[in-house]
């Protein structure tokens, strides 16, 4: 095993994570369509708290630091929620 194909494999994963992304953000946009349709808040603080309470759960079972894994979905959250506001006001932004 040499870095190079490591780090090959670390871009591998990567780009795994962004293909994952882009079908989140589909499926962001699934949702924000709904919630306009049926008139629903974009934000629902207590599903976000949700999401974060099963994450760091889940972090812990891995052995993943509970604090990096929050950050990372806390970016995630905060850009889903750009998306679903865009598409609130009739735009679409991934």
């Amino acid at each position: 095993m040499s870095i190079k194909s490591s780090r090959r494999k670390i871009d591998e994963i990567d780009d795994e994570i962004l293909r994952l992304l882009v079908r989140r953000c589909e499926v962001v946009l699934e949702i924000a369509e709904i919630k306009h349709r049926e008139k629903i808040p974009v934000r629902d603080k207590e599903r976000e708290r949700q999401m974060f309470e099963s994450q760091l759960v889940a972090a812990e079972k891995l052995g993943l630091n509970p604090d990096a894994v929050r950050k990372v979905f806390d970016c995630i959250i905060k850009h889903s929620l750009i998306i679903q506001l865009a598409a609130a006001d009739g735009g679409r932004k991934t």
